[in-house]
């Protein structure tokens, strides 16, 4: 793993890729963020090697991932605090008993925090 931080993250785009105006924007979900390696074999040609997770506690010594992200890049945030994590968001669902998948573009707003409040 790469870093860890505590931090409040805003989905910034819809699943259609389209941007969110500040109106239909979630409230910012409050977690452990990681930016790591995603277990793989070695002799695969995964394009997903790079990961941010955003992590809730969930119980008492259990977390559960409340947003994953692939390929990632991080840029700036010149309207705001924090910084933007940019990559693509895979949503899954069932559907009559088989599972589905959709792939989008993401942006997440990402303002570490401490336990305390921002920081």
């Amino acid at each position: 793993m790469y870093s860890m931080f505590f931090a409040e993250v805003t989905i910034l785009l819809a699943p259609d890729g389209e941007r969110l105006p500040p109106r239909r924007r979630e409230p910012p979900m409050r977690g452990m963020i990681t930016i790591g390696e995603m277990n793989r074999d070695r002799d695969t040609s995964e394009t997903y090697a790079v990961t941010v997770d955003l992590w809730e506690q969930h119980g008492t010594a259990r977390m559960r991932c409340m947003a994953h992200m692939s390929m990632p890049f991080i840029l700036p945030n010149g309207k705001g605090p924090g910084i933007l994590i940019s990559g693509i968001q895979r949503e899954t669902w069932h559907d009559g008993g088989k599972l589905r998948m959709k792939e989008h573009r993401q942006v997440w707003q990402v303002v570490p925090i401490n336990r305390h409040g921002i920081e």
